[in-house]
Protein backbone atom coordinates (compact mmCIF):
# COMPACT_ATOMS: atom_id res chain seq x y z
CA UNK A 1 0.00 0.00 0.00
CA UNK A 2 1.06 3.56 -1.16
CA UNK A 3 2.06 6.10 1.54
CA UNK A 4 -1.22 8.09 0.15
CA UNK A 5 -3.34 5.50 1.07
CA UNK A 6 -1.78 4.75 4.50
CA UNK A 7 -2.55 8.55 5.45
CA UNK A 8 -5.91 8.36 4.02
CA UNK A 9 -7.02 4.87 5.99
CA UNK A 10 -5.25 6.68 9.30
CA UNK A 11 -7.06 9.95 8.71
CA UNK A 12 -10.41 8.11 8.31
CA UNK A 13 -9.57 6.38 11.67
CA UNK A 14 -9.02 9.09 13.54
CA UNK A 15 -11.98 10.97 12.08
CA UNK A 16 -13.91 12.20 15.48
CA UNK A 17 -18.31 11.73 14.82
CA UNK A 18 -19.63 15.61 15.21
CA UNK A 19 -22.06 15.89 17.24
CA UNK A 20 -25.14 16.29 14.97
CA UNK A 21 -24.17 12.90 13.16
CA UNK A 22 -24.52 11.35 17.16
CA UNK A 23 -27.58 12.69 17.32
CA UNK A 24 -29.21 11.47 13.80
CA UNK A 25 -27.87 7.56 14.42
CA UNK A 26 -29.78 7.99 17.98
CA UNK A 27 -32.64 9.45 16.34
CA UNK A 28 -32.61 6.96 13.41
CA UNK A 29 -31.76 4.03 15.79
CA UNK A 30 -35.03 4.83 17.46
CA UNK A 31 -38.10 3.24 15.85
CA UNK A 32 -40.73 5.32 17.64
CA UNK A 33 -39.30 8.86 17.12
CA UNK A 34 -39.02 7.83 13.47
CA UNK A 35 -42.70 7.18 13.04
CA UNK A 36 -43.10 9.94 14.79
CA UNK A 37 -41.52 12.34 12.59
CA UNK A 38 -42.86 10.59 9.51
CA UNK A 39 -46.26 11.38 10.69
CA UNK A 40 -45.07 14.80 11.43
CA UNK A 41 -44.56 14.81 7.72
CA UNK A 42 -47.30 13.69 6.38
CA UNK A 43 -49.59 15.87 8.37
CA UNK A 44 -47.33 18.96 7.53
CA UNK A 45 -47.67 17.66 3.63
CA UNK A 46 -51.51 17.33 4.21
CA UNK A 47 -51.73 20.63 5.34
CA UNK A 48 -49.56 22.54 2.11
CA UNK A 49 -51.26 20.42 -0.18
CA UNK A 50 -54.94 20.65 1.32
CA UNK A 51 -55.94 22.23 -1.70
CA UNK A 52 -54.92 19.24 -4.30
CA UNK A 53 -55.89 15.56 -1.93
CA UNK A 54 -59.02 17.38 -0.84
CA UNK A 55 -62.34 16.22 -2.36
CA UNK A 56 -64.26 19.90 -1.80
CA UNK A 57 -63.08 23.44 -0.84
CA UNK A 58 -65.60 23.66 2.55
CA UNK A 59 -65.27 27.75 1.94
CA UNK A 60 -66.16 27.91 -1.87
CA UNK A 61 -70.00 27.84 -1.61
CA UNK A 62 -70.22 26.89 -4.95
CA UNK A 63 -69.16 23.88 -4.36
CA UNK A 64 -71.47 22.88 -1.28
CA UNK A 65 -75.01 21.85 -1.71
CA UNK A 66 -77.20 21.34 1.52
CA UNK A 67 -79.41 18.66 0.58
CA UNK A 68 -75.99 16.49 1.51
CA UNK A 69 -76.12 17.25 4.87
CA UNK A 70 -75.72 14.72 8.07
CA UNK A 71 -74.53 12.14 5.41
CA UNK A 72 -72.81 9.30 7.19
CA UNK A 73 -69.46 8.17 6.52
CA UNK A 74 -68.91 6.50 2.94
CA UNK A 75 -72.33 8.28 1.50
CA UNK A 76 -72.16 9.04 -2.22
CA UNK A 77 -72.41 12.76 -3.18
CA UNK A 78 -74.89 14.12 -6.11
CA UNK A 79 -71.43 14.86 -7.87
CA UNK A 80 -70.40 11.35 -7.86
CA UNK A 81 -67.83 11.57 -5.43
CA UNK A 82 -68.15 9.93 -2.08
CA UNK A 83 -67.90 11.59 1.54
CA UNK A 84 -65.68 9.54 3.40
CA UNK A 85 -66.00 10.48 6.42
CA UNK A 86 -69.26 12.37 6.18
CA UNK A 87 -70.43 15.69 5.94
CA UNK A 88 -71.79 18.20 8.86
CA UNK A 89 -74.85 20.33 9.26
CA UNK A 90 -74.10 22.31 6.53
CA UNK A 91 -73.37 19.80 3.23
CA UNK A 92 -69.02 20.49 4.01
CA UNK A 93 -67.48 17.18 3.37
CA UNK A 94 -65.60 16.25 7.06
CA UNK A 95 -62.67 15.10 5.43
CA UNK A 96 -61.74 18.16 3.36
CA UNK A 97 -62.78 20.38 6.43
CA UNK A 98 -60.52 18.80 8.38
CA UNK A 99 -57.45 19.31 6.02
CA UNK A 100 -58.00 22.96 5.45
CA UNK A 101 -58.45 23.24 9.16
CA UNK A 102 -55.45 21.47 9.56
CA UNK A 103 -53.27 24.48 7.79
CA UNK A 104 -54.70 26.72 10.07
CA UNK A 105 -53.94 25.05 13.14
CA UNK A 106 -50.48 24.24 12.16
CA UNK A 107 -49.52 27.76 11.29
CA UNK A 108 -51.32 29.26 14.52
CA UNK A 109 -50.02 27.18 16.77
CA UNK A 110 -45.99 27.23 15.23
CA UNK A 111 -46.36 31.02 14.82
CA UNK A 112 -47.87 31.71 18.31
CA UNK A 113 -45.12 29.35 19.52
CA UNK A 114 -42.21 30.73 18.23
CA UNK A 115 -43.20 34.34 18.95
CA UNK A 116 -44.03 33.37 22.79
CA UNK A 117 -40.44 31.06 22.36
CA UNK A 118 -39.09 34.51 21.47
CA UNK A 119 -39.93 36.47 24.31
CA UNK A 120 -39.83 33.64 27.18
CA UNK A 121 -36.01 33.33 25.80
CA UNK A 122 -35.20 37.17 25.92
CA UNK A 123 -37.44 37.97 29.44
CA UNK A 124 -36.20 34.87 31.18
CA UNK A 125 -32.38 35.29 30.22
CA UNK A 126 -32.46 39.21 31.36
CA UNK A 127 -34.48 37.98 34.81
CA UNK A 128 -31.38 35.17 35.14
CA UNK A 129 -28.22 37.49 33.89
CA UNK A 130 -28.99 40.89 35.47
CA UNK A 131 -31.15 39.88 38.27
CA UNK A 132 -31.77 41.90 41.07
CA UNK A 133 -34.75 44.73 40.34
CA UNK A 134 -34.85 43.39 36.44
CA UNK A 135 -35.33 39.78 37.97
CA UNK A 136 -37.89 40.64 40.51
CA UNK A 137 -40.19 43.00 38.42
CA UNK A 138 -40.19 40.58 35.22
CA UNK A 139 -40.58 37.14 37.65
CA UNK A 140 -43.51 39.14 39.91
CA UNK A 141 -45.42 39.82 36.22
CA UNK A 142 -44.47 36.30 35.31
CA UNK A 143 -46.39 35.08 38.65
CA UNK A 144 -49.21 37.27 37.27
CA UNK A 145 -49.60 35.84 34.11
CA UNK A 146 -49.57 32.40 35.65
CA UNK A 147 -52.33 32.97 38.46
CA UNK A 148 -55.22 33.22 35.81
CA UNK A 149 -55.62 30.54 33.68
CA UNK A 150 -54.71 30.28 30.66
CA UNK A 151 -58.33 29.84 28.72
CA UNK A 152 -59.86 32.29 30.43
CA UNK A 153 -57.21 34.95 29.34
CA UNK A 154 -57.78 33.58 25.74
CA UNK A 155 -61.28 34.30 25.83
CA UNK A 156 -60.96 37.84 27.21
CA UNK A 157 -58.86 38.72 24.74
CA UNK A 158 -60.77 37.04 21.82
CA UNK A 159 -63.77 39.06 22.50
CA UNK A 160 -62.15 41.65 23.46
CA UNK A 161 -59.87 42.35 19.86
CA UNK A 162 -62.39 40.35 18.28
CA UNK A 163 -61.77 37.11 15.56
CA UNK A 164 -59.10 36.05 12.99
CA UNK A 165 -55.91 34.77 12.89
CA UNK A 166 -53.62 37.87 13.93
CA UNK A 167 -56.20 38.01 17.26
CA UNK A 168 -55.93 34.23 17.75
CA UNK A 169 -52.32 34.29 17.71
CA UNK A 170 -51.77 37.57 19.96
CA UNK A 171 -54.04 35.76 22.82
CA UNK A 172 -52.36 32.57 22.65
CA UNK A 173 -48.64 34.41 22.91
CA UNK A 174 -49.97 36.74 25.56
CA UNK A 175 -50.53 32.97 27.62
CA UNK A 176 -47.93 31.35 26.51
CA UNK A 177 -44.57 33.43 26.93
CA UNK A 178 -44.59 33.41 30.57
CA UNK A 179 -44.33 29.34 30.82
CA UNK A 180 -40.61 29.99 28.65
CA UNK A 181 -39.41 32.78 30.53
CA UNK A 182 -39.90 30.88 34.07
CA UNK A 183 -38.41 27.57 32.06
CA UNK A 184 -35.24 29.61 31.09
CA UNK A 185 -34.86 31.26 33.93
CA UNK A 186 -34.54 28.12 35.80
CA UNK A 187 -32.09 26.96 33.46
CA UNK A 188 -30.24 30.25 33.14
CA UNK A 189 -29.54 30.54 36.68
CA UNK A 190 -28.05 26.74 36.54
CA UNK A 191 -25.54 27.29 34.05
CA UNK A 192 -25.02 30.62 35.76
CA UNK A 193 -23.42 28.85 38.15
CA UNK A 194 -20.98 26.56 36.32
CA UNK A 195 -17.30 26.80 35.92
CA UNK A 196 -17.54 28.06 32.21
CA UNK A 197 -19.04 31.08 32.96
CA UNK A 198 -16.70 32.01 35.54
CA UNK A 199 -14.08 31.64 32.91
CA UNK A 200 -16.19 33.90 30.57
CA UNK A 201 -16.02 36.64 32.93
CA UNK A 202 -12.42 36.11 33.87
CA UNK A 203 -11.92 36.50 30.45
CA UNK A 204 -13.51 40.33 30.40
CA UNK A 205 -15.85 39.16 27.35
CA UNK A 206 -18.72 41.44 26.31
CA UNK A 207 -22.36 40.59 28.12
CA UNK A 208 -23.76 40.07 24.77
CA UNK A 209 -21.10 37.19 23.82
CA UNK A 210 -21.57 35.80 27.34
CA UNK A 211 -25.23 35.60 26.81
CA UNK A 212 -25.81 34.28 23.26
CA UNK A 213 -22.53 32.82 22.69
CA UNK A 214 -22.40 30.77 25.96
CA UNK A 215 -25.59 31.00 28.39
CA UNK A 216 -28.26 30.60 25.49
CA UNK A 217 -26.95 27.54 23.69
CA UNK A 218 -26.99 25.63 27.06
CA UNK A 219 -30.77 26.49 28.11
CA UNK A 220 -31.90 25.75 24.50
CA UNK A 221 -32.33 21.75 25.04
CA UNK A 222 -35.12 22.00 27.81
CA UNK A 223 -36.94 25.17 25.88
CA UNK A 224 -37.32 22.93 22.69
CA UNK A 225 -39.20 20.19 25.23
CA UNK A 226 -41.31 22.93 26.43
CA UNK A 227 -41.93 24.07 22.63
CA UNK A 228 -43.26 20.92 21.38
CA UNK A 229 -45.65 20.29 24.38
CA UNK A 230 -47.23 23.83 23.94
CA UNK A 231 -47.39 23.54 20.21
CA UNK A 232 -49.96 21.28 21.09
CA UNK A 233 -51.36 23.27 23.91
CA UNK A 234 -51.62 26.44 21.58
CA UNK A 235 -53.59 24.17 18.75
CA UNK A 236 -55.97 22.85 21.33
CA UNK A 237 -56.80 26.54 23.14
CA UNK A 238 -57.09 28.11 19.62
CA UNK A 239 -60.04 25.45 18.84
CA UNK A 240 -61.28 26.12 22.72
CA UNK A 241 -61.50 29.76 21.93
CA UNK A 242 -62.59 30.22 18.36
CA UNK A 243 -64.39 26.86 17.59
CA UNK A 244 -64.69 25.47 13.72
CA UNK A 245 -62.54 23.32 11.25
CA UNK A 246 -59.65 25.83 12.04
CA UNK A 247 -58.41 27.32 15.44
CA UNK A 248 -57.91 30.69 14.30
CA UNK A 249 -60.55 30.70 11.04
CA UNK A 250 -61.82 34.24 10.84
CA UNK A 251 -64.39 33.18 7.52
CA UNK A 252 -68.16 33.34 7.83
CA UNK A 253 -68.66 29.91 5.74
CA UNK A 254 -66.74 27.95 8.39
CA UNK A 255 -68.62 27.89 11.49
CA UNK A 256 -72.48 28.18 12.04
CA UNK A 257 -73.53 31.80 12.12
CA UNK A 258 -74.27 31.81 15.96
CA UNK A 259 -70.75 30.88 16.38
CA UNK A 260 -69.54 33.92 14.81
CA UNK A 261 -68.18 36.41 17.40
CA UNK A 262 -67.31 35.28 20.56
CA UNK A 263 -69.52 38.43 22.51
CA UNK A 264 -69.12 39.61 26.12
CA UNK A 265 -71.91 38.09 27.56
CA UNK A 266 -70.20 35.15 27.02
CA UNK A 267 -67.07 36.20 28.65
CA UNK A 268 -69.56 37.59 30.97
CA UNK A 269 -71.28 33.93 32.27
CA UNK A 270 -67.66 32.65 32.74
CA UNK A 271 -66.87 35.45 34.89
CA UNK A 272 -70.06 34.47 36.85
CA UNK A 273 -68.95 30.94 37.19
CA UNK A 274 -65.42 31.39 38.54
CA UNK A 275 -66.82 34.78 40.79
CA UNK A 276 -69.78 34.11 42.10
CA UNK A 277 -69.83 37.29 44.31
CA UNK A 278 -68.85 39.95 41.89
CA UNK A 279 -72.25 39.95 40.26
CA UNK A 280 -74.51 39.53 43.25
CA UNK A 281 -71.91 42.83 44.34
CA UNK A 282 -72.81 44.46 41.17
CA UNK A 283 -76.85 43.75 41.40
CA UNK A 284 -76.55 45.87 44.77
CA UNK A 285 -74.95 49.01 43.94
CA UNK A 286 -77.34 49.06 40.60
CA UNK A 287 -80.03 48.72 43.28
CA UNK A 288 -78.60 51.86 45.35
CA UNK A 289 -77.82 54.12 42.46
CA UNK A 290 -81.89 53.12 41.51
CA UNK A 291 -81.33 51.25 38.58
CA UNK A 292 -82.94 48.08 38.22
CA UNK A 293 -80.50 45.09 38.32
CA UNK A 294 -80.25 43.52 34.82
CA UNK A 295 -82.12 39.60 34.40
CA UNK A 296 -79.36 36.80 34.46
CA UNK A 297 -80.33 35.34 31.39
CA UNK A 298 -77.66 32.24 31.77
CA UNK A 299 -78.12 29.83 34.81
CA UNK A 300 -74.66 27.74 35.32
CA UNK A 301 -75.10 23.71 34.50
CA UNK A 302 -74.21 23.00 38.53
CA UNK A 303 -76.91 25.44 39.56
CA UNK A 304 -79.63 23.93 37.14
CA UNK A 305 -78.44 20.47 37.76
CA UNK A 306 -78.51 21.35 42.18
CA UNK A 307 -82.18 22.81 41.21
CA UNK A 308 -85.09 20.78 42.93
CA UNK A 309 -87.26 19.20 40.67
Amino acid sequence: MSAGGVNAAAAKARRVETPFERIARDFLANPVAVFGLTLLVLLVLAAIFAPLISPQNPYDLAQIDVMDSRLPPGSPSNNGGTFWLGTDDQGRDMLSAIFYGLRISLAVGTISTVLALVIGLATGLAAAYFGGRIESIIMRIVDIQLSFPAILIALILIAVLGQGTGKVITALVTVQWAYYARTVRGAALVEMRKEYMDAARCLALPPGRIVFRHLLPNCLPPMIVVATVQVAAAIARGHAVVPGPGAADHRAVARPPHRQRLSVPVVRQVLDQLLPGHRAAADDRQHQSGRRPAPRRAQSAAAAVRAPS
